[in-house]
């Protein structure tokens, strides 16, 4: 049926009926995509729908990132900040980290702790301060390489800070792509 998937369960024969869009939102599954192109798996067998996880936030350059749409909808909710601190939720390779950084840093401060939690995180050593490239994305979703205090600034102005004053320009929260 058009907009409904259906489950089977491997250790019984019988099939559960099909879930609606709405029951998939109750579940917490809504936020996947259902296409309805036949699509053959491991077994060579084909099966009538194929879903997969969409996307929730575009990520610059080749890697594609997704995050649980609907989650706070399904129980989840945002951990809360402390008083004088933004959280930075930094993409590597296929890695997420979060660290946390006083909101009045400076870029200098944000590359130090970035890439200490990156060797930390990755077992590896800490990357130059020429290698370690950081990302944010602009009010055209397009990816900017942050290279200095100014870049900082507007990454925390299209992240919701007030460029008036830099008492004003902080965030709680912010999103960064890296790469080495």
């Amino acid at each position: 049926h058009p907009g409904m998937a259906h489950v089977q369960s491997s250790t019984s024969p019988m099939m559960t009926p099909p879930l609606s869009y709405e029951e998939m939102a109750a579940r917490g599954i809504a936020g996947i995509s259902i296409s309805q192109k036949p699509a053959v798996n491991a077994y060579g067998t084909s099966s009538s729908a194929t879903i997969s996880p969409s996307p929730a936030s575009p990520a610059p350059g080749s890697h594609q990132y997704g995050s649980l749409n609907g989650a706070v909808a399904g129980g989840l909710r945002r951990a809360p900040t402390k008083k004088d601190s933004m959280k930075v939720k930094v993409h590597y390779n296929e890695a997420i980290i979060n660290l946390m950084v006083p909101k009045m840093a400076s870029y200098e401060t944000l590359r130090a702790k970035i890439s200490a939690k990156l060797a930390s995180a990755m077992d590896e050593e800490q990357p130059s301060r020429s290698a370690l490239r950081i990302q944010y994305l602009d009010e055209d979703g397009e990816a900017v390489l942050m290279t200095d205090e100014d870049d900082f600034e507007l990454a925390k102005a299209y992240a919701g800070g007030d460029m008036s004053t830099p008492e004003t320009n902080v965030v709680e929260r912010l999103e960064l792509w890296c790469s080495t």
